[in-house]
């Protein structure tokens, strides 16, 4: 009976320290994929795929006051400047455009900023529960010069098993982006941003 327990607390013990999950941990691309070290099984869904100027594209990423986030921008050797909300809105202030950019987490304001200031993109990380679906994860990556999601994908979580982790959630999302952004290297600049 003794040898049962010790083998049965010992499977918990396995268990329970092999779902422990690793989440905002960014790493850097690896140098034979050039991606993210993604869980393969994860199927990454992309619901807008917006042409864009790379040029304009790549001028400047604004992502959510997360050093993950920004991070993980970085890492992506895409874009020529990386910065959280909070970072550019210091840069306006510096700027003496305080007064004529409110805020950038308004549609007019971020346009005002990005006609003022320089071209950027703004991407958000965001959670949804669906109903009878159950917990996605999406990045959207928002136009302030148009006002539009030119791009936007998601994945489903599986809470019970997989939970919310970088090689299972946040790696597959930033490859389907970096994918993306890659493409948009063959887009012309005629009429697109």
């Amino acid at each position: 009976m003794k040898a049962f327990i010790v083998l049965f607390l010992g499977m918990v013990i396995v268990f329970f320290s092999s779902c422990a999950s690793t989440v905002q941990v960014a790493v850097p691309l690896n140098p034979q994929t050039n991606l993210f070290p993604a869980n393969p099984r994860k199927l990454v869904n992309v619901s807008i795929d917006l042409p864009m100027n790379a040029d304009t594209l790549r001028k400047m990423l604004v992502v959510q006051n997360s050093e993950y986030l920004l991070a993980m921008g970085q890492y992506m050797n895409f874009f020529e400047r990386v910065l959280t909300v909070d970072n550019f809105e210091a840069e306006l202030i510096r700027a003496g455009l305080a007064g004529e950019v409110a805020s950038l987490t308004s549609i007019l304001g971020a346009k005002r900023a990005y006609t003022l200031y320089q071209p950027f993109v703004i991407l958000t990380l965001l959670s949804e529960r669906r109903q009878g679906e159950g917990w996605f994860a999406m990045l959207r990556l928002y136009d302030p010069k148009t006002a539009r999601v030119v791009f936007q994908n998601e994945i489903w979580l599986n809470l019970f098993w997989d939970a919310w982790t970088d090689r299972g959630t946040m790696f597959p999302l930033f490859n389907s982006l970096l994918e993306y952004l890659r493409r948009q290297e063959n887009v012309s600049s005629k009429g697109i941003n």
